[in-house]
């Protein structure tokens, strides 16, 4: 039977950049009385929970509380790895000032429009396919289209964008159209203008922003605006439409290819995601994806206040004294990338008989994080399930309204990570075709790990397979609301994977 809940600071290991926040957990004193308690009660089987990554610590503390009784029930000990990278700032404000700004939408618009004049031209019937300049749709049109695509709808729905050929890119002469248009377009031109001219006198509040706002009229990347809007002196700042034109033509062109080899996610939310990844992805919250990142790794670092690095050396000794409880390792979201790292450092410093589970929830990890964990640390892994949002139900879970309707993870995939439209180890997408043969071999190598073969490794919403095997995820951040993806996690830590 379980031990009863010791204090928070001995079940919280709390950390900020990796190492011990000792101003609000009990650093390696804690870690240290941790280990003793195990070492004394024995406990048979200890769960390791790392939770999102882009939580603030009091969220991820209020949900470990909520947590602590369930895992109790299912006869476990739970420890929780708090790790603060809030990002309130980021979905409860930026996002939605961008979605917001006049140029944005105005960019949106006209991205859109070249879009269609290409999907037109390119699936158009007879001599002229392909051919000559691109008829732009009244922007009267457009604007309906993005209507509908924030009312839930498909945008340019009687347009097959998915038989655009392979090989399709913008022509010369197509660039210079675009170019051409955005530079003689004076909406742009004094939107901009108003853009620059506030560059000139920033406030003091801009100044200290977290963000990296480069002027009060605009979220863009501060590397954009000094591209299209660089500070001078005066009162009247310069602005360069003809830098503003290439930032198009490189966004309509990215639409385009990510349409003609199928690594879209739908025609508005690719349009999005490239305005965004060209001209706001600071903003949009990357520097703080990667800046989670770099965390993790900075917990397993060689200083003595690394977090990753204590625990794994604390475990290492209680295995030591012949205390070998069943471990599991719970991982919701950015945690995945937690338990990744951690397995390969368990690799490296325990026996060779360790072994741990492995529970993954709406993974955010990308398939090469994964590959590289099970590459190194597969032999680790006794056990493995993976519950996420079916796909169209992942579609559905909008992070900020109806100018993104998708998901966190359609977001971290399309904006945030390095490469567009990046495979994330918790996106039922990711599992067929087209991500399949060359350049995809950190997928084909995770889809073939043995565990994840077996019957159920992979379970989306809604699925019912019985025990420990259904899922009803409707939200990201939401399984633990939804009773029977809860359930079959609990499952899973009272009577295993259920495996012939």
């Amino acid at each position: 039977m379980p031990v009863i809940p010791s204090p928070i600071p001995d079940n919280y290991i709390v950390l900020r950049a990796g190492k011990f926040d000792t101003e609000n957990g009990a650093g390696i004193v804690g870690l240290t009385r941790i280990f003793s308690q195990l070492a004394t009660t024995k406990p048979p089987h200890v769960a390791i929970h790392f939770h999102g990554g882009l939580v603030s610590r009091p969220a991820a503390e209020a949900a470990a509380a909520r947590l602590m009784p369930l895992y109790f029930s299912a006869g476990v000990q739970p420890l929780f790895f708090i790790w603060e990278t809030g990002w309130e700032e980021i979905l409860q404000q930026n996002l939605p000032s961008i979605f917001s700004e006049d140029i944005f939408k105005r960019v949106v618009r006209r991205v859109s429009q070249f879009v269609k004049g290409k999907l037109d031209k390119e699936l158009g019937d007879g001599e002229a396919r392909g051919i000559g300049s691109l008829a732009l749709t009244k922007e009267n049109q457009i604007q309906r289209e993005l209507d509908k695509a924030h009312a839930g709808g498909q945008m340019f729905e009687d347009t097959p964008a998915a038989r655009l050929p392979a090989d399709t890119r913008l022509s010369a002469e197509e660039q210079q159209q675009i170019l051409d248009e955005i530079q003689a377009d004076q909406q742009l031109e004094a939107q901009l203008q108003e853009i620059a001219n506030a560059r000139q006198q920033p406030t003091e509040e801009a100044s200290r922003s977290a963000t990296a706002q480069g002027s009060t009229a605009t979220l863009m990347s501060p590397d954009v605006l000094d591209d299209v809007a660089p500070v001078q002196e005066g009162t009247r700042g310069l602005i360069s439409t003809v830098l503003l034109a290439k930032h198009v033509v490189a966004i309509v062109g990215n639409v385009i290819i990510r349409l003609a080899r199928h690594r879209d996610h739908g025609v508005y939310l690719t349009i999005v995601e490239e305005v965004m990844r060209e001209f706001y992805v600071r903003n949009a919250g990357k520097f703080l994806w990667d800046g989670m990142k770099k965390e993790v790794d900075e917990a397993f670092g060689t200083a003595g206040d690394c977090g990753g690095t204590a625990f794994v050396s604390q475990l290492k000794n209680l295995w030591a004294q012949g205390v070998r409880p069943r471990i599991t390792l719970v991982g919701h979201s950015a945690g995945s990338i937690y338990v990744s790292r951690l397995l390969k450092e368990l690799d490296r410093e325990l026996p060779a008989d360790f072994k741990v589970d492995v529970i993954f929830l709406a993974p955010a990890c990308t398939f090469a994080v994964f590959a590289d964990a099970i590459k190194w640390a597969g032999k680790r892994i006794g056990g493995l399930r993976i519950f996420g949002m079916g796909n169209a139900i992942e579609m559905q879970d909008a992070i900020a309204g109806v100018a993104y309707p998708a998901s966190l993870l359609y977001f971290v995939s399309g904006v945030l990570e390095d490469q567009q439209d990046m495979p994330l180890l918790g996106m039922q997408r990711y599992y067929d075709q087209p991500y399949d043969g060359s350049g995809f071999e950190d997928l084909a190598f995770a889809r073939a790990f043995e565990f994840m073969r077996r019957k159920n490794a992979l379970v989306w919403s809604d699925a019912k397979y019985g025990d420990g095997s259904s899922c009803d995820m409707r939200s990201h951040g939401g399984w633990v609301d939804a009773p029977a993806t809860l359930a079959s996690v609990l499952n899973i830590l009272r009577k295993g994977y259920g495996y012939v």
